[in-house]
């Protein structure tokens, strides 16, 4: 697996990265990988999904999907991610990897941050602002967190939304059918009772003509 995730990464260039299968179980770390991943409390758990939040889950999952559906790589620009008390700019690059081995697929996801040149730019464009009014530069900046936030929670209730509705369908779909089951053990309960009577019935008759 080390051999597999280096021996790409070299071909192209080292960007922290990780390396999944199918089910975004993260299986090889390659470099300073924690700006962006970040475990969860509890039980240990290497899904990729369960470490990332915010936009950078919206976009993963997005990228991922793709990557899926198309085989082709997926690149994504632009992806904010909370870090400390600021936001990293970064883009997403998702190869698919099928491994010559054993025929498995994997996807390799490298977080690509900001040139350095374009990090300063926009550091200036910052200064820039601080340099006219830091209290109008900090409300402004804690206002584009803000909508970043807004964003990614409305994001999340949009998925949450969605998820809640098809889990509605399907109990919709489960009480229809428990509904068809009860009406046809119903009718077969009917069908019995007739039969029975009709048992009864002939039972009676053979009756009295064995007394005759």
């Amino acid at each position: 697996m080390r051999e597999l995730v280096e021996r790409i990464i070299l071909e192209k260039r080292s960007q922290p990265a990780v390396l999944i299968n199918e089910a975004s179980d993260i299986l090889y770390f390659h470099g300073e990988t924690e700006r962006y991943l970040s475990p969860p409390m509890g039980e240990a758990n290497l899904n990729l999904f369960n470490m990332v939040h915010g936009e950078l889950y919206f976009r993963l999952s997005q990228a991922i999907e793709k990557v899926k559906e198309n085989k082709e790589p997926v690149r994504i620009d632009t992806v904010q991610v909370r870090h400390n008390d600021d936001f990293l700019s970064l883009s997403l690059v998702c190869p698919l990897i099928v491994s010559k081995r054993d025929t498995a697929r994997y996807i390799l996801v490298e977080f690509e941050e900001k040139r350095l040149k374009e990090q300063e730019t926009e550091k200036s464009r910052v200064a820039a602002e601080g340099e006219k009014d830091p209290i109008v530069a900090e409300l402004e900046r804690k206002l584009r967190v803000s909508r970043q936030e807004l964003q990614a929670t409305i994001e999340e209730l949009e998925t949450a939304n969605e998820e809640l509705t098809s889990s509605n369908e399907e109990l919709q779909a489960n009480n229809e059918e428990l509904q068809s089951t009860n009406e046809e053990l119903e009718s077969s309960k009917e069908e019995l009772q007739s039969t029975n009577e009709e048992l009864e019935t002939v039972n009676s008759e053979l009756s009295k003509k064995t007394r005759s």
